[in-house]
């Protein structure tokens, strides 16, 4: 096993579904006013099909990492 590449690939793809989360739930649906009432939660249906799709994408990537050469 290769501890090493895996647990840099882990890290990466936890920082991928970080920055998306925060993308899709805060950046794309942001208030417009601040006096407005507090924005709605940000697990939208959107985000969560978001989140999986990117989860299933690097979830080979991060298992792959792990193997040894």
């Amino acid at each position: 096993m290769n501890w090493r590449r895996g647990c840099l690939r882990l890290a990466m793809g936890l920082i991928a579904l970080w920055l998306v989360f925060w993308t899709c739930g805060y950046i794309i649906v942001a208030p417009r006013w601040e006096n407005e009432p507090p924005p709605p939660s940000p697990f939208t249906p959107r985000t969560e099909i978001v989140l999986a799709a990117v989860a299933l994408v690097v979830l080979p990537w991060i298992v792959a990492g792990f193997r040894s050469e």
